[in-house]
């Protein structure tokens, strides 16, 4: 881990605040009160966790998927729609950070 890494888990002591934070500032973190709501941001704190749990990033819209990768997905999911985890939407963004 480098220097600057160690710094920003002590100073956050949150993983996902980390990889927000090397990737767009502390600042930014302390302004939204969270992971700041800026696309690159959030994608880039996607990346990171998808990496650490092994995890392919989805492909773009349109683009097709492998089919056993697919299925395992709506499989996992029950309901047949596509994405790595399934959404329920029982909360909301509140400054960067969910609230449920």
């Amino acid at each position: 881990m480098k220097h600057s890494e160690r710094f920003l888990l002590d100073e956050f002591q949150n993983p996902l605040l980390v990889a927000a934070a090397y990737n767009s500032g502390e600042q930014r973190i302390y302004q939204h009160g969270g992971i700041p709501p800026f696309q690159e941001t959030v994608g880039y704190v996607a990346k990171v966790v998808n990496y650490q749990l092994g995890l392919p990033m989805p492909s773009a819209k349109g683009k097709a998927r492998p089919a056993a990768a697919s299925q395992a997905v709506s499989d996992a999911s029950g309901s047949g729609d596509a994405g790595a985890i399934a959404v329920k939407k029982t909360g909301k963004f509140v400054g960067g950070v969910m609230h449920f």
